[in-house]
């Protein structure tokens, strides 16, 4: 055992796909989230079966995607009409009564309006003249991947990496987490560039302006008629205030709407993130191509161990600088081996209908099953000494954010329990 919760065996995997609250605790509905942990287990059984052996081939439209193209269009055609003819009513013999349904109409369709995302500001994005090497690497992965170059590169603090994509015309974001950064050897950072430069060949449609009305209208319709507030808080007679029948009516009408919403929007939700799921298994391919399979199974891997190891960072973070960070990693990873299947299965248990990616130990599994590929990218210990020297200061950043409060005090002599 590895988390505390409940027991399974590690060989024949019994009990392992058992609902577990301590490792999957419900954000909402316990019925809910146990039918969705359930069906998201066969549904992840169903995507390790495909590309077992071998990635599946990309498939431009599927039953699923064809659903939400098709729901994203009526939203969007009806955020149109909603504004042409509101404008029409607010014209109509002005000002008269038709100001009201008008205005009203044309509020409708600012709502329903699709959203393409705003680019990060200028000032927290990293320069290609403040980091001309990393660029290069950058660059390389692109054109290893047969990707565009990302049109913009943030460093971020979280132990995370991501691709975003905002603007009309579709420009896209990398966004890297210093400190997961920090705790990678070079060929695993290599495999994690390549993975989010993956993301622009890969075929996701929930990145696709297609389907994005339908993945995002219905949360902030649900959102705004108060989707966060429980039965017992609208029947609470403590809250204070003179509430009438009126106004109790008013909030009980209106948590049922919200639901409504809610669960139209949990449904598309599953949708879309299934379809997110292959495209994840895709991009993994591409990094396995860029930076070989070695170094990304070990970065799936390492990422199993994310918990263990940031908490460790936090522990040392006042006597190792952060170019020391990796090699407690490389420890705690080395040290965990004859338990990294039980690391892995313990990702498959987390898994929900509502993950936006498949379990890591799936992933590593996955990898594992394919032809085994060398790197196509490699740098040299010299160039890594420059990148590191360039990211410095994003490094020291970083590390000010793990220290909070306490004092930095350098000791060579210092472990990690």
């Amino acid at each position: 055992m590895v988390d505390g919760g409940q027991p399974w065996c590690t060989a024949c995997e019994w009990n392992l796909t058992v609902y577990d609250p301590q490792v999957l605790p419900p954000r909402g509905w316990l019925w809910l989230e146990r039918w969705g942990h359930g069906v998201a287990t066969r549904l992840d059984n169903r995507l390790f079966t495909e590309n077992h052996r071998s990635p599946a081939e990309r498939s431009h439209w599927t039953a699923a995607r064809v659903l939400l193209v098709a729901i994203s269009t009526v939203l969007v055609l009806t955020a149109l009409g909603c504004l042409i003819v509101g404008g029409m009513l607010m014209l109509r013999d002005f000002p008269s009564i038709w100001v009201v349904p008008g205005l009203g109409l044309i509020l409708l369709g600012i709502v329903l309006r699709p959203r393409f995302g705003r680019g990060p500001r200028k000032r927290h994005r990293l320069r290609r003249e403040q980091a001309p090497v990393f660029f290069a690497l950058l660059d390389e992965v692109a054109s290893a991947a047969g990707a565009p170059v990302p049109d913009s590169v943030v460093l971020a603090s979280e132990f995370n990496a991501s691709m975003a994509r905002y603007g009309l015309r579709g420009h896209h974001s990398l966004s890297i987490g210093i400190p997961l950064w920090l705790v990678l050897t070079p060929q695993m950072r290599v495999a994690l560039v390549a993975h989010e430069v993956g993301h622009l060949v890969n075929g996701d449609p929930s990145r696709g302006l297609l389907v994005e009305p339908a993945l995002s209208t219905f949360r902030r319709f649900a959102e705004a008629t108060g989707a966060e507030r429980t039965l017992g808080y609208v029947f609470d007679a403590d809250r204070g205030g003179n509430r009438g029948i009126g106004q109790l009516l008013f909030e009980l009408v209106l948590w049922v709407i919200s639901r409504v919403f809610l669960l139209i929007h949990i449904g598309l939700s599953a949708l879309g993130l299934r379809e997110h799921q292959r495209a994840e298994i895709r991009a993994d391919a591409v990094a396995a191509h860029v930076a070989g399979s070695e170094a990304l199974t070990a970065l799936l891997d390492r990422s199993a161990l994310s918990d263990v190891i940031t908490t460790a960072i936090g522990h040392a973070a006042e006597t190792k600088p952060p170019l020391r960070w990796s090699e407690l990693a490389d420890r705690l990873h080395q040290g965990r081996t004859a338990e990294m299947t039980q690391y892995r299965q313990l990702t498959q248990r987390g898994t929900s209908l509502w993950s936006s990616h498949p379990p890591l130990g799936l992933r590593s599994s996955l990898v594992e099953s394919w032809p085994q590929e060398e790197p196509t990218v490699a740098l040299t210990a010299s160039q890594w000494t420059q990148i590191d020297e360039e990211l410095r200061p994003w490094y020291t950043a970083a590390h000010r954010a793990v220290l909070g409060a306490r004092d930095y005090r350098p000791d060579s002599e210092a472990t990690i329990r």
